[in-house]
């Protein structure tokens, strides 16, 4: 609540500045929250990783289960200087994320989301600060399910099938540009130090806060990366680039994107110290083209990626972060203020697993929902959705995105009461299970707009 008062008294502070002719103001926001009825998939799985190891904190839960989830709610001020009469303009951003139904943590401080200062012009835009990356941005509105039990993240931009979309990212420390409107193209190019000073970015980036328990090796890597950390081993990288082109023609919308992120760690995926040190840092690559048909009553989007990781001398069957994924999405429109949403995402097996073995881990995700707008900028909505997870597979539902992920961050078979688990087999990987949720909620989402006129 102290970070919601906080923004909303610089939003107040930052009035005055409306007085100016050549300045705007916005201030804007968002809410979702959710109730949700889960199913795990491993109430019908006999294993010892599911049952009591000891102490009652080793027990886990495996019926289904009601949550309440508040779902990327945010609060922002947005501020537009023109710099007299020479075309340029100063761009500012404070956004920042609120949890709504939870107590907040270190992840709701102000500025947590996008955020930056930069200079426009005729040459477009040049920023400095944090922002979801040109990749992500890509394809972000072929999505109907953001932020819900059935957002794309589960398998879309998501190498290992964690609860983590390491190619869906919001990168700080960063500089990008976004170009103006070209022969009707777009092209953005985001540019991030790794600001990691050990030589397998196993260290916390500097300018990161790093706590256990709340900072966990984020930075130059997924939020949440690496166990304990550090070592930050589970993902953490150094330098990365990410660029996407994309246009539109007014019913069709397409789009090419790529991304790099150099020397990724995945000693973590390793529990043989031998092997540890074959996985070491490779660099990790994602490209994707997608294409959307849009008209006021419907919309229609598909998304082919492809994710690599550059392997060296390390074994290919211990690679589980190489793989193709296809995405397929549409939308129809009724006039009567309802849509109906539909959705169908695939991951093809990977080349191996940490394991050792080549498992059979493809998935598939479907995802069936509806939405009522009672007015422009408020809605209530149903999602079912379902992961149907092969032998091996690890996939989540609402990674990414949704308040309450529902299996946890990476399908750990070790239960350990607060992330859920996954059971193992006997050839060590994980066993596929099919997850589903039911979900509820609202959404609301305003803007605030101040501006003056010249005299």
């Amino acid at each position: 609540m102290k970070h919601l008062v906080l923004a909303l008294a610089i939003g107040v502070f930052l009035l005055p500045l409306v007085a100016r002719a050549d300045t705007q103001l916005e201030v804007y926001g968002h809410a979702d929250l959710s109730a949700d009825y889960v199913n795990r998939g491993t109430n019908s799985v006999t294993s010892p990783s599911l049952g009591c190891q000891g102490t009652p904190g080793d027990c886990i839960n495996a019926a289904p289960y009601g949550q309440i989830s508040s779902n990327l709610s945010s609060l922002g001020v947005r501020v537009t200087q023109d710099l007299g009469n020479s075309g340029l303009k100063v761009l500012l951003q404070f956004e920042t994320l609120v949890d709504v139904s939870a107590t907040p943590s270190a992840k709701d401080s102000l500025g947590s989301r996008d955020s930056y200062i930069g200079l426009g012009g005729s040459f477009g835009a040049i920023k400095l600060g944090k922002s979801d990356t040109p990749y992500k941005k890509a394809t972000s509105r072929m999505d109907p399910f953001s932020a819900s039990v059935g957002d794309y993240n589960s398998i879309m931009g998501n190498s290992g099938g964690d609860n983590r979309a390491e190619f869906d990212l919001r990168l700080p420390h960063s500089v990008w540009w976004e170009s103006p409107k070209m022969g009707g193209v777009n092209v953005s190019v985001m540019v991030t130090p790794g600001q990691n000073r050990t030589g397998d970015n196993s260290g916390v980036p500097e300018g990161e806060f790093y706590a256990p328990g709340i900072g966990l090796c984020a930075g130059s890597g997924v939020g949440g990366s690496g166990a304990a950390g550090p070592p930050c081993n589970d993902g953490s990288f150094g330098n990365a680039i990410s660029t996407s082109v994309f246009g539109d023609t007014g019913t069709v919308y397409w789009t090419a994107a790529y991304e790099l992120h150099k020397r990724v760690n995945r000693e973590g995926d390793q529990t043989d110290p031998v092997l540890a040190t074959k996985v070491g840092a490779r660099d990790e690559s994602a490209i994707k083209g997608a294409a959307q048909y849009h008209t006021p009553q419907m919309t229609v989007n598909f998304i082919v990626e492809d994710m690599m990781r550059k392997l060296g001398d390390e074994p290919t069957n211990l690679d589980e972060r190489s793989r193709t994924g296809y995405y397929v999405s549409g939308v129809d429109k009724a006039g009567d203020g309802s849509q109906v949403e539909l959705a169908w995402g695939h991951a093809n097996k990977t080349k191996g697993d940490p394991a050792g073995v080549t498992p059979n881990n493809q998935a598939n995700l479907y995802a069936l929902g509806y939405r009522h707008f009672l007015a422009s900028n408020f809605a209530i909505y149903g999602v079912y959705a379902t992961q149907v997870n092969g032998n091996g597979a690890h996939y989540d539902l609402g990674a990414s995105g949704h308040g309450i992920p529902i299996v946890g961050r990476d399908g750990s078979p070790a239960c350990d009461n607060s992330d859920g688990c996954l059971p193992t087999q006997a050839d060590g990987t994980i066993k596929g299970v099919t997850i589903s949720a039911l979900s509820i909620g609202f959404s609301y989402s305003f803007s605030a707009p101040f501006e003056v006129a010249a005299k």
